[in-house]
């Protein structure tokens, strides 16, 4: 059976896409229409595609596009759909979300900050032994005193850094609609933020990401995009769609 290889849900009364477009597999992208609504799809084999860097950049190519002609909810990569009928019957039967995320979404962006510990921003992981330590004390005692240390350490580098992160949400949370944080990804990666940002405050935005390196604070800001707003479009309802699974997920630097 043909299945339908879905990038995204978008309204059906948009801009048209253009002719050009080409999906995976040099398929080309239409939409399927219900009422307002209506899928961003092309036709695929059943088996899907490879979750290689090539398709995962074709998928997000046609997001991109599609994004230049009204909102879109876009979808994870590796996603199919079964069919026409299926496809009608997801978009009816999930519509009243899809319409409220495509409202919320509508002329807004998402923009990637990740912001980095530069040296002597956060504090010195140093041996925690006292310099007064009992040469004979047993390896139980000098165990101990370094674990009492690396605690004390992270504790000092995790209210450093919520003190930091706290100053970057203020400065640029009234320039969002919303944002999403992970705090301390790795020990060097402080923050990796997304944040959705109003197509008119764009400039203002990256303008504030601009004046928060320049207070000199020992921190290092790299912004991204604008792309389309994938960490804030629902993800389709648990069983709406095929997916690849975890084990075909790719992982790519």
């Amino acid at each position: 059976m043909q299945s339908h290889y879905i990038y995204g849900v978008v309204e059906s009364q948009r801009h048209p896409l253009a002719p050009d477009i080409r999906g995976l597999g040099g398929m080309p992208v239409y939409l399927i229409p219900w009422r307002t609504l209506a899928a961003l799809v092309s036709d695929a084999p059943t088996e899907g595609y490879p979750a290689d860097p090539a398709h995962a950049t074709c998928h997000a190519a046609v997001v991109e596009a599609a994004m230049e002609g009204g909102p879109i909810l876009p979808v994870r990569f590796g996603t199919l759909l079964g069919g026409t009928r299926r496809v009608i019957s997801m978009l009816e039967e999930h519509s009243t979300a899809f319409e409220e995320s495509l409202q919320r979404l509508r002329g807004r962006v998402e923009m990637g900050l990740k912001v980095l510990w530069e040296a002597g921003v956060a504090p010195p992981v140093e041996d925690h032994l006292p310099s007064d330590l009992d040469p004979s004390a047993g390896p139980g005692r000098r165990y101990l005193f370094q674990r009492l240390g690396e605690e004390q350490t992270s504790e000092a580098i995790r209210v450093r850094g919520e003190g930091l992160i706290q100053s970057i949400q203020t400065a640029l949370d009234p320039l969002t609609e919303a944002s999403t944080l992970r705090r301390f990804a790795t020990p060097r990666l402080l923050l990796d933020a997304a944040y959705l940002v109003s197509r008119e405050r764009l400039d203002m935005f990256c303008q504030g990401v601009e004046r928060l390196e320049e207070r000199g604070s020992g921190l290092r800001y790299l912004l991204s995009g604008p792309w389309p707003p994938y960490s804030f479009a629902h993800p389709l309802p648990s069983g709406a769609a095929m997916t690849l699974s975890d084990t075909q997920t790719p992982r790519w630097s």
